[in-house]
C-alpha cells in the first residue's frame, strides 16, 4: 500500500513520544513492503510561511510545511486554507492508498476530507485531547488546574491568557528574516535560535505551554461562539475518517464526550521495538532502591512533586532526566528546592542510552499532573524490567494496575509518592510480587500487522 502518514511535528527536529512513534511505525510499515510518505508541520521562522520543501526521510517522500504561527484569527488555529492547499498537491503527486492522520495541530482541520475525496482510506490516531481542548490538549485550565471537561464559556476564558500565535512585532521580525535568508542565502534565525534562552514565539510542544498574563499574541478575544464553531467544524470535517484509534480509554472517552461517536472509536495500545531492552534486567531490587523520572521538565509533568516526595525520603537516590530548555525557570525553581543529597538532575537523555537508563534503577515514577494519555515511559518500564509509581490519573491508571504492576497516589500528593516509595522499599515481598505482574508490551510488528487489518478493511 501507499501510505500518508501526518503530523503536527516530526522527527528529527522534534523528538517527542509521538513524533518518535510515528517515525518508528513507518520505518516498521516501509519495512513491510509499504511505500510511505509523511506530511508535517514545523515552524522556521527564516522561511516563508505556508511554504512546503520536498524532503527525505529514510529515503521516504517527506513533505515540511512551514508553519511560523502567524494567524489572523483564532478560527485560523484549526482551519489553515495554505495547509489545505499544500496538502492537496501531496494528495495528487504521491497518491495514497490510506491516509493515516497522526495530529491536525498546526495543519487544518479539512485534510481528512481532501484525503477522502482523494479515495484514501482515512485512519486517525488520536494521541492526545487536541480535538476536544484548543489550548493544545492539555484539559488543564489556565494550565493549572485539571479541567472537567471542554464547554464553550470555560473553553473561552481559559483561552484568554494564552498563546496560540505570534506578536505583531514577531511577525515583523519573521518578515525580516525571511528576506535576509531570500536575498543572501544567510538563515540568522538559526545562529540566534542557539543563542536566546527562551523561544520568542509560542512553544512547539503541543503538551507545553505556559500560562501568560493577557493575550500575549495579541490575536482577537476568543468567545465561547468561536469555541462552539471550532467544534461544529472539527465534527463536520472528520465524518469523513473511517476509523479512528484511540491509544487509552481515557481520551476515548473524551472525545466522544466531545462528539465523535465511540463505535467509530477503536482502542489501539502503543508498539514499542523490544530489541533496545533485551538483556538489560540485572537483579533486582538494590540496596538502598533506586527511583528515576525521565521526560519533559515541565509542570504538568510533576517534577515538584518528586523534589517534595524525595526531599522526605533524603536516603533514597532518585534521578531526573530531561532537557531543561523548554522551562529553564521552572526547572530552576525544581532544583532550588532540593535538601535531599540523593536528587540528581541528570540532564537530557538520549533514546540511545534509556535502556541503559532503566537498568540502573529499580522503579520508575510517572508523576504527572494531567490526565497523559498512554506515556510511552510506562511501556518502555515495563520492557526494562521495573515496575512504575504513577498519578492515578487518565492513560496513566490504565496502564499501572496498583498493586499489580506498580503503585498508584494521588495526582499532586508528595507525600502519597513517598508512602508508596517508602512501601516499595520495607514491605516484604511487594517488590517481587510487582515484577511478577509486570504485562506484556505490544511489539512494533504486533502494531503494524494489526494496522495493515485496518488499512485494508472496507
Amino acid at each position: 500500500m501507499r501510505i500518508l502518514f501526518v503530523a503536527h511535528l516530526f522527527v528529527p527536529k522534534h523528538r517527542a513520544g509521538v513524533e518518535l512513534y510515528t517515525a518508528a511505525l513507518a520505518k516498521t510499515l516501509a519495512g513491510r513492503g509499504h511505500e510511505i510518505a509523511v506530511f508535517h508541520a514545523e515552524k522556521e521562522i527564516s522561511r516563508r510561511h505556508g511554504e512546503m520543501l520536498e524532503e527525505s526521510f529514510d529515503g521516504h517522500p517527506r513533505f515540511r510545511l512551514i508553519n511560523n504561527l502567524v494567524y489572523r484569527s483564532f478560527d485560523e488555529t484549526t482551519a489553515w486554507p495554505a495547509a489545505e492547499r499544500r496538502f492537496a498537491e501531496v494528495l495528487a503527486s504521491f497518491a495514497p492508498d490510506v491516509v493515516h492522520l497522526h495530529h491536525l495541530l498546526f495543519l487544518s482541520c479539512g485534510l481528512p476530507r481532501l484525503a477522502k475525496q482523494s479515495g484514501a482510506r482515512v485512519v486517525f490516531t488520536l494521541h492526545d485531547f487536541w480535538l476536544a481542548c484548543p489550548r493544545f490538549g492539555q484539559m488543564r485550565e489556565r494550565g493549572t488546574s485539571l479541567c472537567p471537561g471542554p464547554e464553550p464559556e470555560r473553553c473561552s476564558r481559559c483561552l484568554g491568557d494564552f498563546k496560540l500565535g505570534q506578536t505583531r512585532s514577531e511577525r515583523r521580525g519573521i518578515t525580516l528574516l525571511g528576506a535576509v535568508r531570500r536575498w543572501t542565502g544567510v538563515d540568522l534565525a538559526s545562529r540566534l535560535e542557539g543563542r536566546r534562552k527562551k523561544p520568542v514565539a509560542v512553544n512547539d510542544e503541543p503538551s507545553a505551554a505556559p500560562p501568560a498574563v493577557g493575550r500575549p499574541d495579541e490575536l482577537p478575544p476568543i468567545s465561547a461562539a468561536d469555541v462552539a464553531r471550532r467544534r461544529e467544524r472539527l465534527l463536520k470535517e472528520l465524518e469523513c475518517v473511517d476509523v479512528f484509534l484511540s491509544p487509552s480509554e481515557t481520551v476515548r472517552r473524551v472525545v466522544t464526550d466531545f462528539g465523535i461517536p465511540a463505535d467509530r472509536i477503536e482502542i489501539a495500545r502503543y508498539g514499542l521495538d523490544p530489541a533496545p531492552f533485551a538483556g538489560v534486567k540485572p537483579a533486582r531490587p538494590r540496596s538502598p532502591m533506586r527511583f528515576a523520572f525521565v521526560g519533559t521538565l515541565a509542570e504538568h509533568k510533576g517534577i515538584h512533586v518528586v523534589v517534595d516526595a524525595f526531599n522526605r525520603l533524603p536516603e533514597l537516590p532518585v534521578t531526573i532526566w530531561g532537557a531543561d530548555r523548554y522551562y529553564p525557570d521552572y526547572v530552576a525553581r525544581c532544583q532550588a528546592a532540593v535538601t535531599s543529597p540523593n536528587i540528581t538532575f541528570a540532564g537530557e537523555l538520549s533514546r540511545a542510552d534509556l535502556p541503559k537508563a532503566l537498568a540502573d534503577v529499580d522503579a520508575l515514577i510517572v508523576p504527572s499532573i494531567w490526565y497523559e494519555n498512554s506515556p510511552f515511559t510506562i511501556q518502555e518500564a515495563f520492557l526494562a524490567g521495573i515496575p512504575v509509581i504513577a498519578s492515578d490519573l487518565g492513560g496513566m491508571a490504565e496502564l499501572v494496575k496498583h498493586e499489580v504492576s506498580g503503585l498508584l497516589f494521588e495526582a499532586g500528593d508528595a507525600e502519597g509518592l513517598s508512602r508508596a516509595a517508602r512501601r516499595l522499599t520495607e514491605e516484604v515481598g511487594l517488590y517481587g510480587r510487582l515484577l511478577e505482574g509486570l504485562p506484556s508490551v505490544c511489539s512494533l510488528d504486533e502494531d503494524a500487522s494489526e494496522l495493515e487489518r485496518r488499512y485494508a478493511k472496507s
